[in-house]
């Protein structure tokens, strides 16, 4: 729970702001995008850290 909270933050600080920075430029202002886009990549990056986390310890890391 711990981790997917920090990966989220993470995620939405180095990518989602920029991206939506980058959006606010083309005169977009679908949040339904930011979302998506933030909702996809935190999930792949919580994937990625169980996956790292089950081959390091052994146990997974999503507890």
């Amino acid at each position: 729970m711990l981790g997917e909270i920090i990966g989220y933050t993470l995620f939405s600080i180095s990518v989602g702001l920029p991206f939506s920075y980058w959006l606010h430029h083309l005169g977009s202002h679908t949040w339904a995008i930011h979302g998506a886009v933030l909702g996809a990549g935190a999930w792949w990056l919580v994937r990625f850290v169980n996956l790292v986390t089950k081959r390091t310890t052994g146990r997974d890391g999503s507890n």
